[in-house]
């Protein structure tokens, strides 16, 4: 299966769970009136007023975030029946508790509980019916290829193994190795057949058997036979796939661009803009502009209290790096007494971290008040604002200074290919424990690699729980 195509399915997917999730609330309904009419059990009604719409629409997003975050997207073919079924259930009681708390601190409206649950006993058989025929169908008349391997006898067994857990929709009619000084077997276990002298016949291989793939599994000292196999291709219409096994660039995600008639390879380390990069952003202007009135009175207290311990702005400004290390304004609460910069060469020997970054214990240039701020994280607020000005994430690297932007290097500073973040792995795993820059970047470089609306919901999830019981500040 394409990318495209799983973006297809996933969307129809989406389409479809939305509208389970509806449907199935309507069944609730039908089903309580008929376990009542039967005196089974008595749903007995509430003296505010039920506004199920309002559960109802809200089902419709919900449903479809947490499916996607229990990884039931896309749907694959591959994947065991049972368990789609418990991520369904898993998903579900989710989609319940929330409901029920919302239920329970709803003071314009009352829900009867007994309905929601019985709303989250349909809605997981309903899915899975969904998911099931789907399967069935897809088995059935779903788009499958027929493609034909070429390469070297290791490569093309390389791809025939990565095959057997891939939902590709393929169906491999033969397999032609590049027989350049290499001996090659005539006869396969697997009854895969191979063509002998296929590249010479290749165009006439195509045509017989109606190929419609061609995946070349190696190409490295026979580029001109590539070239050749394209061309064929490309005449009769047949997509070509080339294996890429570049050094240096397995975590690498491969994409196409063009420039005019030129087409061209993309590869990015980065998570690509899609839909859950878009929730990331949506997530980050909500929670700062909920925040931000809270963010205003705190302004006022806290500025008395910075104003009381030490003369200067309360607002701290610094030019920092931001996205590929350009440099923006952040903002802090201010912690240090007004000539903190200047003093930064004469307490160098006190840095307690390796590398380019700077930090130390029980910092003179904090003031009592300060202290205090940096152990409640409140000084951390002001980060609000570059938020909503769209410098910063809620979750990522944290951006540095300027001066140590400028000394980190090489594989470092690919930490700079996300927008920073006021929170980021590196605070949720004991920010103080760690006093080599090298440890950190790893950190920030497993965030990026292993990126996912999950993961970003559960570092600021934790980070709430650090800031709370104040572990690892000072």
């Amino acid at each position: 299966m394409y990318t495209s195509q799983r973006k297809v399915l996933t969307s129809l997917n989406i389409l479809l769970d939305s509208a389970i999730a509806t449907l199935s609330w309507f069944a609730a309904f039908i089903l309580r009136d008929v376990i009542e009419k039967a005196g089974l059990y008595d749903f007995k009604g509430l003296t505010g007023h039920q506004n199920w719409s309002a559960l109802i629409l809200l089902s419709i997003p919900i449903f479809p975030i947490l499916l996607r975050l229990n990884k039931l997207y896309p749907t694959n073919r591959l994947r065991p029946f049972s368990k789609v079924c418990l991520d369904a259930i898993k998903s579900t009681v989710e989609l319940v508790i929330i409901f029920v708390a919302f239920s329970f601190f709803s003071k314009e409206y009352q829900y009867n509980r007994s309905l929601i649950v019985l709303y989250g006993a349909i809605l997981p058989v309903s899915f899975c019916l969904k998911e099931y025929w789907a399967k069935k169908i897809y088995m059935k008349y779903g788009n499958v290829k027929s493609a034909i391997i070429i390469g070297k006898v290791h490569d093309v067994d390389r791809i025939l193994e990565e095959l057997k857990n891939e939902d590709l929709g393929l169906k491999i009619e033969g397999v032609i190795y590049f027989s350049h000084g290499e001996a090659a077997e005539k006869e396969r276990k697997d009854k895969i057949p191979v063509f002998e002298e296929g590249l010479k016949n290749l165009g006439d291989i195509l045509e017989k058997l109606n190929i419609e793939l061609v995946i070349t599994a190696s190409y490295e000292g026979f580029e001109a036979d590539v070239r050749n196999i394209l061309f064929l291709c490309g005449e009769r219409g047949v997509e070509g796939w080339i294996r890429l096994a570049l050094f240096g660039l397995r975590s690498a995600r491969l994409d196409s661009g063009r420039i005019g008639n030129s087409h061209l390879l993309v590869f990015s380390t980065t998570p690509p803009y899609d839909w859950p990069i878009f929730i990331k952003t949506l997530f980050d202007f909500t929670v700062a502009f909920t925040f931000f009135p809270i963010f205003c009175f705190l302004y006022l207290l806290i500025g008395i209290g910075i104003k009381l311990s030490s003369p200067g702005p309360v607002l701290f400004k610094q030019k920092r790096g931001g996205l590929y290390g350009k440099p923006f304004i952040f903002y802090k609460f201010r912690t240090m007494y007004n000539n903190a910069e200047q003093r930064r060469e004469e307490l160098q020997k006190f840095n307690i971290m390796k590398g380019p970054v700077f930090k130390v214990k029980d910092d003179p240039r904090v003031f009592p008040f300060g202290k205090f701020l940096r152990r409640t994280s409140l000084d951390e607020i002001a980060q609000i604002i570059n938020v909503l000005k769209g410098e910063m994430s809620m979750v990522g690297p944290r951006p540095l200074p300027m001066i140590e932007v400028s000394q980190i290097k090489g594989w470092q500073r690919r930490r700079f290919s996300m927008k920073p973040g006021v929170t980021c792995l590196w605070q949720v795993c004991g920010r103080n424990k760690i006093c080599d820059f090298t440890d950190w970047a790893k950190l920030d470089l497993e965030y990026i690699d292993h990126w996912s609306l999950h993961l970003d919901f559960s570092l600021f999830l934790k980070t709430i729980l650090v800031v709370l019981t104040r572990k690892g500040a000072e």
